[in-house]
């Protein structure tokens, strides 16, 4: 997985203008940006990697259940962040469901002003990057474990490959 990819939103938008305008402000914005098709699409690029989910409502509801188990196969240090953005007025049952089932979601409705969606989405990717740091410190104590492990497999192997052999510890002066 690439940093480029760890920094990345993936969007879904409803149509292929809102595709465009949203392509054109993250980049006007140095926000990197992959469009996406449908939520199949959305899934195997997260699976690559990403910073953030920008989802609309429609795209959410028309397939839920794939988005849902994406969100199910994260790693134990991972938690996506998705912001919806919501059609105006009330929020729908099943949508309100789904945000209890999904986590991490910031849901803000449309019509958005630019400003505010540039800042939610860099907030959101800081807050991911925070995440992957964790990846990152979890790892290098997993690997501190292992080396751990066979520092000790090696010395209990020394220990017990001495056959008929004492061993003497003296301090600095040579005494037993």
């Amino acid at each position: 997985m690439s940093k480029d990819n760890e920094q990345r939103v993936l969007i879904l938008p409803t149509t292929g203008a809102d595709a465009q305008a949203m392509g054109k402000l993250f980049a006007a914005n140095r926000i990197l940006n992959d469009i996406c098709t449908d939520m199949d699409h959305l899934c195997a690029c997260h699976r690559d990697g990403a910073g953030a989910l920008l989802v609309a409502e429609e795209a959410l509801l028309a397939n839920p259940r794939e988005l849902l188990r994406c969100v199910a196969e994260q790693p134990v240090w991972s938690d996506i962040p998705i912001i919806v953005l919501s059609r105006a007025g009330r929020e729908t049952a099943s949508l309100v469901d789904l945000i209890g089932q999904l986590g991490n979601v910031s849901v803000v409705e449309r019509p958005i002003r630019t400003s505010t969606l540039v800042t939610l989405v860099r907030s959101t990717i800081r807050a991911r990057g925070r995440q992957y740091e964790v990846r990152e410190y979890l790892h290098r104590q997993e690997e501190a474990q292992k080396t751990i492990r066979e520092g000790e497999r090696r010395y209990r192997s020394l220990i017990d490959n001495i056959a008929d052999y004492a061993i003497f510890m003296t301090d600095r002066q040579g005494r037993i």
